[in-house]
């Protein structure tokens, strides 16, 4: 393939990954339930981005494009990726710095999105994943105006069905969020209203409570773990979490911080 005929395809036909938008559950109105799937190209081995790519570093690549959303999105937290992966937060990390600082045709792999809570995200590159477009015979069932937007009353239905699906009010999820910290509901408030709360706050309480909440442990329970025991303790067993080979991680970790578990025998061989 030469320069020119690259040049030429749009960057859905050149990358190794793909987002097909699904539209399932039709209705005569218009509407349907938004669903999302990643196609692997032949981009991907011969662009020689397999190639050059390390086991481990295609496994996080996989791993990472597993968090796609029915709206097509994949932009997924570090603790929603050391949770379901089962490593500790550092270690995820580490995974995927690896591929933030490898470069493909000039550009990062994957961005890290960085956020003020430190939930902070991980963004594959355009380059690398791109969202291919409405292909005919999705378009039989919709009415379509000739400068190719939607029908006002379909993409009204089609806005409806998603936000009935998909949204809460922002009531619910403050009262969710702050439930699940064992915040106050107007010390929550207080800390998305102001700046002052955010300036005192312990960086070190902030970072065992992410750390707690990854492997499930939330809410007033990390809230009375956090009070009653030292935070090297906590942050100890937390480090140690992954050589215990737990099945219940959140209740081994509960039983290793009141009782102070030694050093696991995986990291003294």
């Amino acid at each position: 393939m030469d320069s020119s005929e690259t040049q030429s395809q749009s960057a859905w036909e050149t990358a190794p990954f793909v987002v097909e938008h699904l539209r399932l559950d039709r209705k005569p109105d218009g509407s349907f339930r938004p669903a999302a799937s990643i196609l692997m190209t032949p981009a991907l081995r011969t662009s020689g981005l397999l190639a050059s790519l390390p086991a481990e570093e295609v496994k996080s690549l996989i791993f990472l494009l597993s968090f796609v959303t029915p709206n097509g999105r994949c932009l997924p937290s570090v603790q929603e990726m050391a949770l379901a992966m089962g490593v500790s937060e550092n270690k995820m990390r580490a995974r995927m710095n690896r591929l933030t600082d490898t470069q493909w045709l000039g550009k990062a792999l994957v961005h890290e999105i960085k956020r003020p809570t430190g939930m902070d995200a991980y963004a594959l590159s355009p380059e690398i994943l791109a969202e291919a477009p409405w292909q005919p015979d999705d378009m039989q069932n919709l009415q379509v105006e000739p400068d190719g937007r939607l029908v006002h009353s379909v993409r009204d239905a089609i806005v409806a069905h998603s936000r009935e699906r998909y949204t809460k009010p922002r009531a619910d999820v403050e009262r969710e969020i702050a439930e699940f910290y064992g915040w106050r509901r107007s010390e929550y408030a207080e800390k998305e209203e102001t700046s002052e709360i955010a300036a005192k706050a312990d960086p070190q309480r902030d970072d065992l409570r992410r750390r707690l909440f990854a492997v499930g442990v939330g809410g007033s329970q990390a809230e009375e773990l956090l009070d009653a025991y030292p935070a090297d303790q906590i942050h100890r067993q937390l480090d140690w979490l992954p050589y215990r080979n737990a099945r219940n991680r959140s209740g081994l970790l509960l039983a290793a911080i009141e009782q102070d578990y030694a050093e696991p025998r995986a990291m003294r061989t």
